[in-house]
């Protein structure tokens, strides 16, 4: 155990690392060739998720990032919508069962 009552902190360095521009540089092919070597460099490139800049450095990558997303939202909501057209038109024709059946019955 420390003896010490003085607040720790992390040293400037290691907070740099936790920001998404410093994580996105180090995704970039050669940055993390400079600290490791070529191995562990690919190993650990393996598990870092998409880096995209949306801002004003957008990448190609980027913008197919953009591009992918809005892609899935318009069939997402497209979905939803037929969904509900679809829970829409099974009310109408149940109400319209219910009132001609229940309510204003047509006698023949």
């Amino acid at each position: 155990m420390e003896q010490s009552s003085a607040l720790k902190c992390p040293s400037v360095g290691y907070q740099l690392t936790g920001t998404k521009r410093v994580q996105q540089v180090l995704t970039q092919p050669g940055v993390l060739e400079l600290f490791l070597d070529e191995k562990s460099s690919d190993q650990l490139r393996k598990s870092f998720a998409g880096q995209y800049s949306l801002g004003s450095l957008v990448t190609p990558e980027g913008e197919k990032a953009v591009m992918d997303g809005t892609w899935c939202l318009s069939v997402y909501i497209s979905l939803c919508f037929c969904f509900c057209l679809k829970i829409l038109v099974y009310v109408f024709i149940s109400l319209y069962i219910f009132l001609f059946v229940y309510i204003f019955p047509i006698s023949l």
